[in-house]
């Protein structure tokens, strides 16, 4: 399995970042792209926040940085964008509005929004 961080800043000799949007690298990720993501075989673990005091996802600025994963992304009726999520800190699924959860990552302190790790095996996807 390969994998690269994703996030706002350039390639270094050190670290690969995957940028959402190759024309603007400060471009958050939107509904659509994590959906085709994941789609294509992809996993997706964003850096989100945390209260340190509840352990529910935050995007108050003193929250702590925590990872969960993708599951999957679904659009209601109503056109309701969703996204189902592993949360390790209860060991639970959890599901957020996309507009919720984009709030939640874009701050997940300091200038760590939008970042993760996206991984796929090999041969996963097209």
């Amino acid at each position: 399995m390969g994998a690269d961080q994703i996030g706002r800043f350039a390639d270094t000799e050190h670290a690969h970042w995957l940028n959402w949007d190759e024309e603007d690298r400060l471009a958050q990720p939107t509904f659509s792209q994590v959906e085709e993501k994941l789609r294509d075989g992809y996993v997706i673990t964003p850096l989100v926040g945390v209260n340190s005091g509840t352990g529910h996802l935050s995007s108050d600025p003193s929250s702590v940085g925590h990872f969960v994963n993708f599951l999957e992304t679904m659009t209601t009726r109503d056109g309701t964008e969703l996204v189902r999520v592993y949360n390790p800190m209860f060991h639970r699924e959890e599901i957020y509005t996309w507009h919720d959860f984009d709030r939640i990552w874009q701050h997940a302190g300091g200038n760590s929004g939008g970042q993760g790790v996206i991984a796929r095996p090999p041969g996963a996807g097209g």
